[in-house]
């Protein structure tokens, strides 16, 4: 490898460690101390404090970056299955059209800039899993077990055939879980059993590589001729010819066991290919792209996930592949499955660190905000975002200890350029002059792509705008009719529920959850109503609540077993924003309850329910009165007052609510029409299968909307009209003393006498 491209890996992050970059915690590569070990971590601070501004000075100089280039995939692609770089250089994809359902072989030989496509000819159609490209331009496709497999030639024609995998314990078949070729042409795959193979596809035979190794692998990378695997206790380099390890401790701890395959198809956490000098391997993964040479004690940071695409949480690896040293490609699938192919080209001219940083806070990290924030960077290479996250899971504090971190920054002069308002006080950030009113922005995106007008009307504080949600969704009832039909109220619905369960006495009334879940759900469902005029929580309100969720609670008496399983809270969760009405729905259709209050946050979320609905009955509808029914904001964003001119800030800002940003995301419904539009084209359907508890099948075929159902859907969306309450200190308040009343600790009255009290004393301060 270049020794320039080299070294400019240690200068990036030495000074990137210099400023804390991070994402959650400040985890930086230690690429430089030779002391052996493999990647170390270093924790730095989580608050602003620390940061510095003028961390992108020329004191940090030097120049040489690898810069970002997302490829255009030829437009016959829906679904990429493998990707290869061939003798000649040049490199070929396998796609698959989902229209035609046709496959193709794809090749390019100026780095994606232009592809050259061959439809496979001669292929009966099977249903394609695994796939890998030979060194010759050709492929190989196969079925999960192996049973169906086709050759393909570099010129697109087919030859059926097969392979003879072992078979597994017990009834069921053994599959394939992943191939590849190595740099001789040897086809390597690895089964359900975590056993890797030499194959001969002509001959349909496999010959074990594994079989003096006690241990499974997980998955695999091809360098040169080596098999990279990640095994139970690391990463192991093993000659795909002889089966030898390479022995190299520094590549073994680069992950463990914690790195198990994802659960989408064809994608994993880290990715392995062969570097550009001998015996050297490079390795992906959403911390950037790294190089190790073997038998040396360091890894080093080329490429920082946190400046590309790479550091995308949402984004599945597919496949790595090295072109030279100053040269990489990069195969995955967006969070709507969408794939996606990055090139990196080292350009010796762009600044080692780019030279402007925008400051982003949020509470809470999320996979929309990192989306965001990487299409931010892909617009903008010269623009450093520095995301700041003042809750993480380990570090202790609480909501109230971080926010009054982040209003000492504020009011120092230190604080973020953008805020992602989830869980901030924003009614008392408005007050303070914190927040800048960015209504001519909003109405930008609005002329530009349209916006929920319903949404937008819901911020608009004496002519402006100070916050915006970029998704939302929205509370219903899901189950039997007449439940359907007791949706005006939590009183109403509990009448419901105790009428039903007083007529069977034995039934499940309600879908189980956990404490901490049906809190969070009637949280979702009720607060809107909360607050009075004064900025104080009504209390018979706040009683009437906690009343509800205690009766809800104790009606139906599940086992602890049953309870197990159960998510804690359906709606936020990894990151991301879930739909806990289609798990209602779920649960209905494994005999688990005939009703529940549950939310809506993304179209899958209403295929499912349609679906459901199909197959056993019942329907769903927006919980509370039809004329003040409420949302649940998600990713809000908001503008410094001290940052009210800054360019970047309104450019990020802008970025978050256009259209191809808030495609991107599946999280929760985009407050953009185009992107909801789009949305509405990107249905797929799939089927369901699961056991109910009397041990019988249960499933479904989840289906596109129809256009009866997709205008319902639209109708429910813009009838909604007031934000949930999202102060995170008051939220946490109100189910910690919510846990206890459920519990058994005290009346609703008096859990509700506590949480009046806790929160005087916090808006006070």
């Amino acid at each position: 490898m270049r020794k320039g491209t080299r070294a400019i890996g240690l200068i990036l992050a030495l000074a990137l460690t210099a400023v804390g970059f991070a994402g959650c915690k400040d985890t930086k590569k230690d690429v430089g101390n030779g002391s052996g070990g493999g990647t170390q971590k270093t924790e730095g601070q989580d608050g602003l404090e620390g940061s510095s501004e003028d961390a992108f000075s020329d004191n940090y100089g030097g120049k040489g970056r690898f810069l970002e280039t997302e490829l255009t995939l030829p437009k016959e692609t829906d679904r990429v299955l493998a990707a290869g770089k061939l003798s000649d250089g040049s490199i070929s994809v396998v796609g698959y059209n989902v229209n035609s359902m046709q496959y193709y072989i794809m090749n390019t030989k100026d780095l994606g800039d232009s592809w050259d496509s061959k439809e496979v000819q001669g292929m009966e159609l099977f249903y394609v899993s695994r796939a890998a490209i030979a060194p010759d331009g050709g492929a190989v496709l196969m079925d999960p077990y192996g049973e169906e497999l086709v050759q393909v030639t570099p010129e697109g024609a087919a030859t059926a055939g097969s392979l003879a995998l072992p078979g597994a314990e017990g009834e069921k078949k053994n599959q394939i879980q992943q191939a590849g070729y190595t740099e001789d042409g040897t086809l390597i795959v690895l089964d359900i059993k975590g056993v890797l193979y030499r194959a001969d596809a002509k001959q349909g035979t496999v010959e074990e590589i594994t079989k003096n190794m006690s241990e499974e692998a997980y998955y695999f990378g091809i360098a040169g001729n080596d098999i990279v695997t990640v095994m139970g206790s690391g990463v192991y380099r093993i000659d795909a010819g002889t089966g030898e390890i390479k022995k190299d401790e520094t590549l073994r701890q680069v992950t463990d066991s914690s790195q198990e395959p994802l659960g989408g198809e064809n994608s994993y956490p880290y990715l392995f290919t062969a570097g550009a000098e001998a015996d050297s391997t490079i390795y992906v993964n959403h911390e950037g792209l790294f190089f190790h040479q073997m038998g040396g004690s360091v890894n080093e940071q080329l490429i920082n996930g946190a400046l590309v695409s790479l550091g995308d949480s949402s984004l599945s690896f597919q496949q790595a592949l090295t072109i030279d040293e100053s040269t990489y490609l990069v195969l995955g699938s967006d969070s709507l499955g969408v794939p996606r192919l990055y090139r990196y080209i080292y350009d010796s001219q762009a600044s080692a660190v780019p030279e402007k940083q925008l400051k982003v806070y949020a509470l809470e990290d999320s996979v929309t905000l990192q989306q965001a924030i990487s299409y931010f960077q892909k617009q903008n290479p010269d623009v450093f975002v520095k995301k700041t996250i003042g809750l993480t899971d380990n570090d202790g504090i609480t909501a109230e200890d971080a926010l009054r971190t982040l209003s000492t920054d504020i009011m120092a002069g230190n604080g973020p350029d953008v805020l992602i308002l989830d869980g901030i006080p924003v009614e008392s950030y408005i007050e303070k002059g914190i927040l800048a009113d960015m209504k001519d922005l909003v109405e930008e995106v609005e002329e530009e792509d349209g916006l929920f007008e319903n949404i937008k009307e819901a911020y608009i504080r004496d002519g402006s705008i100070y916050e915006m949600p970029s998704r939302f969704g929205f509370s219903v009832v899901e189950g039997e009719a007449e439940a359907v039909g007791a949706k005006n109220s939590l009183e109403a619905f509990l009448e419901y529920a105790k009428g039903k369960k007083s007529s069977d006495p034995d039934t499940h009334v309600l879908t189980p959850m956990s404490a901490s879940g049906l809190l969070h759900e009637l949280y979702y469902a009720d607060s809107a109503g909360w607050r009075k005029e004064d900025g104080s929580l009504d209390a018979e309100k706040l009683e009437a609540y906690l009343k509800a969720a205690k009766e809800y609670f104790d009606l139906d008496t599940y086992s602890q077993e049953e309870y197990n399983d159960q998510v804690e809270n359906y709606t936020f969760r990894l990151g991301g924003m879930g739909g806990a009405a289609s798990t209602v729905a779920n649960f209905r259709l494994i005999l688990m309850g005939y009703a529940g209050i549950g939310t809506i946050s993304s179209v899958r979320d209403v295929q499912q329910i349609y679906a459901t609905e199909a197959q056993i009955g019942g329907a769903y509808e927006i919980f509370g009165e039809a004329d003040n029914s409420s949302f649940v904001p998600y990713v809000s964003v908001g503008i410094a007052a001290q940052s009210a001119e800054n360019q970047q800030a309104r450019a990020f800002v802008k970025g978050l609510l256009g259209k191809e940003c808030q495609t991107a995301s599946s999280d929760g419904f985009p407050v953009n029409r185009a992107a909801y539009q789009e949305h509405l084209k990107n249905q797929k359907e799939y089927a369901i299968g699961t056991s109910r508890l009397d041990g019988t099948a249960a499933g479904v075929d989840v289906k596109v909307l129809t256009e009866e159902q997709a205008n319902t859907l639209l109708k429910q969306l813009e009838s909604l009209k007031r934000p949930i309450l999202t102060d995170r200190v008051i939220q946490e308040l109100v189910i910690e003393e919510g846990i206890k009343c459920l519990g058994g600790d005290g009346t609703p009255k008096e859990a509700a006498d506590r949480i009046m009290q806790k929160v005087k004393l916090y808006l006070s301060e």
